[in-house]
């Protein structure tokens, strides 16, 4: 009857002594089986060493690609983001270059806002509201209309500048200018958002 055993030794075999019924057999009289034996099992065992290194190797590799996708997925976001950032941007421009070519921004209301900032900071001499010649006609129209508005305006005098980009406004007193054009807010939003987002 052959019985198998697979033990697990921290150090390599270096000789292997077989006990039979009868005892151990005297040195030199070992069986051939044994040999054969013995040599199976160092052979086992180296095949199971290369086996198991082999797997730490692979673990090892497994553990090293999982370590970095965090840092690759962190990479490709950042990327994404700021093309994404950029279209977007672009977009905005592109959307706002044509509502203003296309004469669909009313800059009424900009006007207002700049007549009522160059008045609360004090007006010297003559008050000059600036605007493109596209413009000009609605705005005026806008002001005329509107006694509320039309009181706001102080006494303003309307020009056409044919220099301004449509939406554009400067208003224009003894003490200074205050431009607005809506391309260049849309600029330092954009460089405002890009600073953000660390572009």
């Amino acid at each position: 009857m052959t019985h198998r055993f697979r033990v697990a030794l921290a150090r390599p075999v270096r000789a292997i002594r077989t006990m039979h019924p009868e005892g151990a057999a005297p040195r030199g009289r070992e069986r051939p089986e044994d040999a054969r034996w013995l040599a199976g099992v160092r052979e086992r065992m180296q095949r199971e060493l290369a086996e198991h290194s082999a797997l730490l190797a692979l673990t090892d590799a497994v553990h090293n690609a999982v370590a970095s996708i965090p840092a690759q997925v962190q990479d490709n976001v950042q990327a994404v983001a700021g093309m994404a950032t950029e279209l977007g941007l672009t977009i905005a421009r592109e959307i706002v270059g044509q509502v203003v070519d296309q004469g669909l921004f009313d800059p009424t209301a900009v006007v207002q806002r700049c007549l009522h900032e160059a008045v609360a900071g004090g007006v010297d001499g003559d008050l000059r509201v600036e605007v493109a010649p596209q413009d000009l006609a609605l705005i005026v129209e806008r002001f005329a209309a509107d006694r509320e508005l039309g009181a706001r305006a102080g006494g303003a005098e309307f020009i056409a500048n044919p220099a301004l980009p449509r939406g554009a406004v400067v208003v224009a007193t003894g003490s200074g200018r205050l431009v607005y054009d809506p391309l260049e807010v849309l600029e330092r939003i954009s460089d405002e958002i890009r600073k953000g987002t660390g572009q």
